[in-house]
């Protein structure tokens, strides 16, 4: 009895070990890429040396929210005995921050965000004056990109172009008298991401209000 108890623990030691070791066994890359909407993107799930299984025994999966659907295999290409490429093509703006997972059978997974986003659109920029020397600019948040925008407003001055001296909350600059270069004036915002800028210029007659 003493030395079959002694087998059994010895072989569950041994499954144990053999579990630990794959539940550390994946890895995917790149991790948590950001690309732009229409492009496509291939996800690699590499094992490590010391798993027992094959990149033929990885299990991939996406999250959709709350909703886990497993990965149909047609999008699936076999690199290496080691290595399993995930192909995803035309991602859109509705796939922004979906997430994939590999994992073996008896293996916890590893996973990686998706955050898809594009280029900013030009914004509308209007100006506006109640006594023709001081004035103030507006302008609107673009289309949603999915991506952190930056603005910058810039009005002319002798000839050269300087930042907002006021700024109002997020989208509305002051130009008092101190820095006002004269009627008709020359005013432009400007958004930036990581995919590209665009811009708005107007010209201004305060005398008109607009």
């Amino acid at each position: 009895m003493a030395i079959t108890l002694t087998v059994i623990y010895a072989l569950a030691t041994l499954f144990s070990h053999i579990h630990d070791t794959n539940a550390r066994a994946v890895i995917v890359s790149p991790m948590d890429p950001i690309i732009a909407a229409g492009s496509d993107l291939n996800l690699t799930c590499t094992l490590d040396a010391s798993t027992t299984y094959t990149s033929r025994d990885i299990i991939w999966t996406t999250s959709f929210g709350k909703d886990t659907d497993r990965i149909d295999p047609s999008q699936i290409d076999i690199i290496s005995d080691s290595e399993a490429m995930l192909r995803l093509q035309n991602l859109t703006m509705a796939n922004y921050k979906d997430r994939y997972h590999c994992y073996l059978p008896d293996s916890s997974w590893h996973g990686t965000y998706v955050y898809v986003g594009m280029a900013p659109t030009k914004p509308t920029l209007n100006c506006f004056s109640t006594n023709i020397i001081d004035y103030w600019c507006e302008w609107s948040k673009t289309e949603n990109t999915n991506l952190k925008d930056a603005y910058t407003f810039e009005y002319e001055y002798k000839k050269s172009w300087r930042t907002c001296p006021e700024k109002v909350g997020e989208f509305r600059c002051n130009i008092n008298s101190a820095n006002n270069p004269g009627i008709p004036h020359r005013t432009r915002v400007t958004v930036t991401n990581l995919f590209g800028k665009a811009s708005t210029q107007i010209n201004f007659d305060s005398y008109q209000g607009k």
